[in-house]
């Protein structure tokens, strides 16, 4: 190799890698653009997942307010666990 193009070629080994890189993916891109379409169009509503029976949305309620009050009466994030004092006006 001449030695004016040494300084060169890692350059071009570079170019040519990153060439190749971009080949693929662009080559990708469009695979999964072509194929995306027959993934969307060949679902069915039949090979959707089935909800499991305790989830179901007419199910929900949220549970009663008294169930909460020892979290009132000892809060989590006080290190006495004791409620705080009101502030004084």
């Amino acid at each position: 190799m001449p030695k004016r193009l040494r300084p060169y070629i890692l350059s071009a080994i570079l170019l040519i890698i990153m060439s190749a890189v971009a080949a693929l993916l662009t080559g990708e891109w469009f695979y999964l653009r072509k194929h995306r379409g027959h993934a969307v169009q060949s679902e069915s509503p039949a090979t959707a997942p089935m909800p499991e029976p305790g989830l179901l949305p007419d199910d929900f309620s949220l549970p009663a307010l008294n169930l909460y009050q020892q979290l009132v009466e000892r809060p989590l994030f006080m290190e006495s666990r004791r409620p705080g004092q009101p502030p004084s006006a």
